[in-house]
């Protein structure tokens, strides 16, 4: 009888055992699929993420672009002095302004790529003494970006 109980023990222990096992696998074999899955659903959400970026970047390119051909328009360099002028004040002579001679309104040039993208030149700016810069009007800046 004893030998009978001990048989039913280990064939218990052995069953116990594999049950244990198979959970073992079944837990890792889940676990797998389910980062799988995740990394997946990660590879898809991250080209989401790129391709929402690359239309934003188109966009943005795209604004940049008119505005720089609406502003070349409004301002061609060839009419410097005639229709604008652009101007600084030599007590503060780095912020450069356009003056609208049409409306009589400087217009600070809120960048240097704004600047350099209507392909205006340095040599061009006339230096105005304080008071005769702050008589003039300001009106909106001046920016491309």
């Amino acid at each position: 009888m004893i030998i009978f109980v001990h048989n039913i023990s280990q064939t218990i222990h052995l069953i116990i055992t594999i049950i244990k096992d198979s959970s073992q696998i079944f837990y890792y074999t889940v676990g797998g699929i389910g980062l799988l899955l995740a990394g997946i659903g990660a590879i898809r959400g991250t080209n989401s993420w790129r391709s929402s970026i690359n239309e934003k970047r188109i966009v943005r390119e795209t604004d940049i672009k008119n505005k720089t051909e609406e502003l070349k328009a409004k301002y061609p360099k060839e009419m410097h002095e005639k229709t604008f002028q652009l101007i600084a004040s030599k007590l503060n002579p780095r912020p450069k302004y356009l003056l609208d001679k049409n409306t009589d309104t400087k217009h600070w040039i809120a960048s240097r790529s704004t600047f350099d993208a209507l392909e205006f030149q340095f040599d061009w700016v006339k230096k105005l003494n304080q008071k005769e810069f702050d008589l003039i009007q300001t009106g909106e800046k001046i920016l491309i970006e």
